[in-house]
């Protein structure tokens, strides 16, 4: 039986009252014969030994970006596939290729945008696939790690939480012919026996505090994040040896408002934390930055930035 379809989080896409569409820049759905239906992708799928779920969705696209009265309209293929545990993909580059050939033989609308593919399982959260793809297709670009982010669509939004992808222009028909392409003749997406070698990055940049031009008494704490963290981290001042005073920050993920841009624009997250009087200049201060995330996945080594009041 079909386990629950991964959790969706709807986020409507509003666009500017009264925008027109400029020629050229609208969505035009084609209509070919061949290929194979939704169902029968997320059937090849699920009937390799080791893929526990399959979903494809053909999920619409528009952006007023760019021009005031502008606006451009898409089709992107998603392909989530969920992992049993105790396997493994042993060869990213045939495994990307079969799944990205899966995608491209659905016939549910026509694509115009890009082909995502989402793993739960299978590989480490952590996995970077954009160097795959650029090897086997050559356009391959990073959508997301482990980060929380929500690529928005008109009616769908996929929650990415915990899982690893990657995304690659729809522009596939000199290396898989005209879409909807043929099925893979060939489809074990690699797998091998055994759990995935976990990938451990760093939490934590750099960290930084400057003195409050507003507050009184306050220090503000800048922390940037490694481009894949999607935990939180705890920010502590410390005067003498003790706490006083306690923040928390959240990972920023503004910067996947333009996914084709790189990770790193992604911004610091910054927060105050203050005394409740004036601190002696010969105290001893510090702010303590703590990672609250998974072991697993990051290194929480804190940082400590001391600074003279």
């Amino acid at each position: 039986m079909r386990t629950a379809r991964l959790a969706a989080i709807v986020v409507p896409l509003v666009l500017l009252a009264g925008c027109f569409r400029l020629p050229g820049d609208g969505y035009e759905e084609v209509h070919r014969d061949g290929g194979i239906t939704k169902e029968q992708a997320e059937q090849m799928l699920e009937a390799v030994p080791g893929v526990t779920e399959a979903v494809f969705t053909a999920a619409f696209w528009s952006t007023s970006g760019g021009p005031v009265f502008g606006a451009s309209e898409g089709m992107d293929l998603v392909l989530e596939v969920r992992f049993d545990d105790g396997y493994h993909i042993g060869d990213m580059d045939a495994a990307l290729e079969q799944l990205v050939q899966v995608a491209w033989a659905a016939n549910v609308h026509s694509p115009k945008g890009y082909v995502l593919i989402l793993l739960d399982g299978g590989v480490s959260p952590n996995t970077r696939w954009a160097p795959v793809a650029e090897r086997v297709f050559g356009n391959g670009k990073d959508l997301f790690a482990v980060n929380p982010q929500l690529v928005s669509y008109t009616e769908d939004s996929f929650d990415f939480s915990g899982k690893s992808g990657v995304k690659i222009s729809a522009d596939l028909d000199e290396r898989l012919g005209q879409w909807p392409g043929n099925r893979p003749e060939k489809l074990d997406l690699a797998l091998e026996a055994g759990a995935y070698e976990p990938i451990v990055v760093p939490a934590l940049d750099d960290a930084s505090v400057t003195a409050s031009p507003v507050w009184e008494n306050c220090w503000e704490a800048s922390v940037q994040m490694n481009e894949q963290y999607d935990g939180q981290v705890r920010v502590d001042l410390v005067v003498d040896g003790a706490v006083t005073d306690t923040t928390t920050l959240s990972s920023s993920n503004a910067w996947v408002r333009d996914p084709d841009a790189p990770a790193t624009t992604r911004p610091a997250a910054s927060g105050k934390v203050c005394s409740t009087s004036a601190l002696p200049s010969q105290s001893r201060t510090s702010v303590l930055v703590t990672p609250l995330g998974d072991p697993e996945l990051y290194d929480l080594a804190p940082k400590e930035v001391p600074f003279t009041p």
